[in-house]
């Protein structure tokens, strides 16, 4: 009987401009590939649905960077800051992991997706249209449409939206935002609701479909 790999775990610290930011990669061999988990103002690599996320994907061979990218003082100040300001400032701490997980003799080898969430998917967006040579897939769920738009023209990677049904405003938004991707891309809709992530219904299928996304983009990068 063959033996059953185990969860892997090692902890990180990505400097940036004399800000150490740190997180958790968790993997299961043979990885194919890299999920970076872009966290805002109101999650953290703690928070249920990043984590929900992270370990379906890791238990299908796609390591999982859980990172905070802001640390408390930054969360703290960010309303002054504005939401504009927000997502550059997370954008950039993105792309400062990449380019750390670039590096790194572990991870340096396989392909890289982003998984954002509400005013975050609009970082991840940002820092995939700044490391369009390194991004292999983004998937965003419930993605604010105020914040993003500037970003859908400009973004390269295979693109997967998630949206619930009863919110028409936002599911109608997420359909002209598809129509708007000039690269590949996915439209989700979950039935019956308007998109409540902490809903454990809502949680699965939002980390289904996430999962199902991340591994045939990736397998397609390496064929």
């Amino acid at each position: 009987m063959a033996e059953q790999s185990t969860k892997k775990y090692r902890d990180i610290y990505v400097s940036v401009n004399g800000v150490t930011l740190t997180g958790i990669v968790q993997s299961l061999e043979p990885v194919k590939g890299i999920v970076i988990f872009a966290h805002g103002l109101s999650s953290s690599r703690f928070s249920p649905i990043n984590r929900h996320v992270a370990n379906l994907l890791t238990d299908a061979g796609v390591a999982s960077v859980l990172i905070d990218l802001l640390t408390p003082g930054e969360r703290a100040l960010s309303k002054q800051r504005g939401y504009d300001a927000n997502i550059q400032l997370i954008a950039s701490r993105l792309v400062c992991t990449i380019e750390w997980i670039t590096h790194d003799e572990a991870l340096g080898k396989f392909p890289i997706g982003i998984f954002g969430t509400n005013m975050s998917a609009a970082a991840a967006l940002a820092a995939a249209t700044e490391r369009t040579d390194c991004i292999s897939a983004l998937a965003l769920s419930n993605a604010k449409p105020e914040l993003i738009k500037n970003y859908l023209q400009r973004v390269k990677a295979p693109t997967l939206l998630i949206s619930g049904d009863k919110d028409r405003a936002q599911l109608q938004w997420n359909r002209d935002a598809i129509e708007a991707l000039d690269t590949k891309h996915r439209l989700e809709i979950i039935s019956g609701t308007t998109h409540d992530s902490h809903n454990p219904k809502v949680l699965e299928q939002i980390a289904a479909h996430t999962q199902q996304w991340f591994l045939q983009q990736f397998l397609h990068k390496q064929q």
